[in-house]
């Protein structure tokens, strides 16, 4: 590889690290997010905390579903102190009661084994239950 190259690669790859995402305009629509290693380092750490926050700022939408997928047994309401706790450690901001009533209410955990077949048809069956399948539909479950 010649230095010319080189140098134009990592031009492109300084360029790629720090272009902006414009996101006044970003509008989120319903959405069901399943967080494989739910209950893990990374949730606790950033995913939690940085989706506690969208919806905070009110950038999430109003029908949205967080499923934690992990190992540890925990029932949802056990997740959401999980969640909690967190939040508390790790949020850019400070945990407000009225939001975190309302985000917590969109958290779901499943207890299950990622090499295991019956933990991914649980999940299935799920999410059949809790996403709008049709724009008639609406969830009722939140």
């Amino acid at each position: 590889m010649n230095q010319e190259h080189l140098d134009s690669s990592m031009a492109a790859s300084k360029s790629l690290q720090t272009c902006d995402v414009l996101t006044d305009d970003f509008k989120a629509e319903p959405f069901t997010i399943v967080i494989f290693g739910g209950a893990g380092d990374l949730a606790k750490r950033m995913l939690l905390p940085t989706l506690y926050n969208l919806h905070q700022d009110g950038r999430l939408p109003k029908d949205f579903s967080v499923v934690g997928l992990g190992l540890p047994e925990l029932s949802d309401e056990a997740y959401r102190r999980f969640a909690r706790d967190s939040l508390e450690q790790f949020s850019s901001e400070p945990v407000a009661e009225k939001d975190w009533k309302a985000f917590s209410q969109h958290l779901l955990y499943l207890s299950a084994d990622f090499s295991d077949d019956e933990g991914y048809k649980t999940l299935h069956s799920l999410l059949g239950d809790i996403c709008v399948a049709t724009p008639q539909k609406v969830n009722s479950t939140f």
